[in-house]
């Protein structure tokens, strides 16, 4: 198994997507979104922009996580896009 970005629904009825390594941990997550489309269509776009180092920065939040600022916006739904890195399991 290599690792991938999943659509899940949670338990309250909304959509994320996460980054999931090879051995099934999530080291990514989304913000919650209502619609499944939205949804995906913020999946596709992260795929795209997680393939360049370039398109992205790592910054420092609470409590020992991180997360994911995009770069270069070029659309509206990149100006939206945000993901949680959870530092830990890289360790």
């Amino acid at each position: 198994m290599s690792a991938e970005f999943v659509l899940r629904k949670e338990k309250d009825g909304t959509f994320v997507f996460v980054f999931r390594t090879e051995n099934g941990k999530v080291l990514l997550t989304s913000r919650s979104y209502c619609d499944p489309d939205l949804a995906l269509r913020r999946l596709r776009s992260a795929h795209q922009m997680a393939r360049k180092d370039r398109n992205y920065e790592l910054r420092s939040a609470e409590e020992g996580r991180f997360y994911i600022v995009p770069h270069q916006r070029s659309s509206p739904m990149d100006k939206l896009l945000n993901l949680t890195f959870d530092f830990q399991l890289c360790m």
